[in-house]
């Protein structure tokens, strides 16, 4: 299988469906933050995604958000949605996806990653093993590095 086909396509976030994925076995949620979760460039949660976060929370998911950004954000970000974050450098490279997936200590293949990105989320998800989803980005406004990356991920077939 392509380093860079998810498992799941789905439109949004809000679309996965926790009975679902519980029922097929995940307990454990990497969500990705900006684009995924919160659009690019701003703290602000949809109500339905807090909504959505609060079902998987008392379904009984473990969740974490990951994060490229440093720490900062990172920290306005936990706060924002009051759950822990794994930021830095963390995906695609295997030191950073291992740091995130220890964090929620549960086997891999219990696990599933959730991002709007074919080069950092869901080739992070390959290297660390664990299975993937892939989401259409938020907001169309995008960091000038990830714009160029969409090109990329046009061309690998997204």
């Amino acid at each position: 299988m392509s380093p860079l086909k998810p498992d799941i396509s789905v439109r949004k976030v809000t679309d996965l469906d926790l009975q679902k994925l519980w029922r097929s076995g995940k307990r454990g949620l990497l969500l990705d933050a900006d684009n995924s979760l919160i659009p690019y460039a701003t703290m602000e949660l949809p109500d339905s995604y807090r909504t959505w976060l609060d079902d998987a929370l008392a379904r009984g998911f473990s969740i974490v958000v990951f994060t490229n950004n440093f720490r900062k954000r990172a920290m306005l970000i936990q706060e924002l949605v009051g759950l822990p974050v794994v930021y830095g450098w963390v995906k695609p490279w295997p030191w950073g996806m291992a740091r995130a997936v220890k964090k929620l200590g549960m086997p891999k293949e219990r696990i599933l990653l959730v991002g709007d990105q074919l080069f950092t989320d869901i080739l992070g998800a390959k290297v660390a093993g664990v299975s993937s989803a892939l989401v259409d980005p938020l907001a169309a406004k995008e960091h000038a590095w990830t714009r160029l990356m969409r090109r990329l991920e046009r061309l690998a077939g997204r």
